[in-house]
């Protein structure tokens, strides 16, 4: 993957139009949106991180500034979920300190959801008044990695069984549990899990084994091996309840299949692309849907590649 050579080789690019130089050299679009930019005032660098080395500061608004606080010249603020969880987490309130400070030293601000910035004026209104008054802030969309866009349709798989596959990040407010007891009385259901710690936990792999038909788990070590699970899939599970964006709401729209959501889902609205299951009361008629492939509407102005993703932060940070 393109991205294991940019995390073996450079750490930094000088200059904000060298990351065109790069990309053009090899050919390539940006690889991966979970890669983000810290453009920074002081140094006129922008630095490449991969989004795993900012654990567990991952969701918490903190990406372009961890590990060290510096002025920020374009602050990506993902989500306010430390502050729902701040009486039951002791490192909440750490993390949230960062955040504020963190924002009040950046320069400019990029929210990745309309979501995003509206719970920022529900958490800090104060506070919010005051920053999006003096900085400048914009919305801009996440992109997918860019196999979703470069590679061709598959064939969506209408016949045989119900297949579902869960992907991603599991406990706490990912709401896994609760997410598929809801399906528990559904009959004829294949779950695939991409390995993420789920295989470990043996009382959970017995319930999952005696609720759905089968459970099978699977690798997938670049993003070309999650777009082809999900392509073999008539959808994604997928049980958050908070988030800032919610990635595979896009991945499984790029690639025409379902996503089943939890009806609290904080961005369902937000991000509904006419391709939601939601898990309810009305489930059994919901699923009734996966026999044919959904019809998918993209409403917002999402960037339509990584690379438009790019030039949209980049063009933000040098106004």
């Amino acid at each position: 993957m393109l991205g294991l050579q940019l995390d073996r080789y450079i750490s930094e690019i000088r200059s904000y139009r060298g990351i065109y130089q790069l990309y053009k050299s090899l050919n390539a679009e940006i690889p991966d949106t979970r890669w983000h930019y810290a453009l920074f005032e002081k140094t006129d660098k922008i630095w490449l991180k991969k989004a795993s080395q900012f654990v567990p500061y991952l969701n918490r608004t903190l990406i372009s500034v961890y590990p060290r606080l510096a002025l920020c010249n374009s602050l990506f603020v993902h989500d306010f979920i430390d502050e729902r969880k701040m009486k039951s987490s002791p490192s909440a309130l750490k993390r949230i300190i960062i955040k504020i400070i963190s924002i009040l030293l950046a320069k400019r601000l990029i929210f990745i959801s309309k979501t995003s910035l509206r719970e920022f004026t529900n958490f800090y209104p104060k506070l919010a008044k005051l920053v999006l008054k003096y900085k400048k802030h914009t919305v801009i969309y996440n992109s997918a990695d860019s196999v979703f866009y470069s590679q061709k349709k598959s064939e969506y798989p209408d016949t045989g069984p119900t297949k579902i596959l869960y992907y991603g990040a599991w406990k706490g407010y990912k709401n896994f549990g609760s997410g598929v007891r809801q399906l528990e009385d559904q009959p004829n259901i294949q779950l695939t899990i991409i390995e993420n710690g789920i295989e470990t936990d043996t009382a959970l792999v017995n319930y999952l084994r005696s609720i759905f038909a089968s459970v099978e788990f699977m690798r997938a070590d670049s993003s070309l091996e999650l777009l082809e699970a999900i392509d073999r899939h008539q959808a994604v599970l997928y049980t958050s309840k908070l988030e800032g964006f919610g990635i595979p709401l896009l991945e499984s729209a790029l690639r025409e299949r379902w996503v089943i959501v939890d009806k609290h889902l904080n961005v369902r609205s937000e991000f509904d692309y006419g391709n939601q299951i939601v898990l309810s009361n009305n489930l059994p008629r919901e699923l009734l849907k996966l026999k044919t492939k959904p019809t998918i509407k993209f409403d917002q102005k999402l960037p339509k590649s990584s690379l438009e993703w790019a030039e949209q932060v980049i063009e933000f940070s040098e106004k």
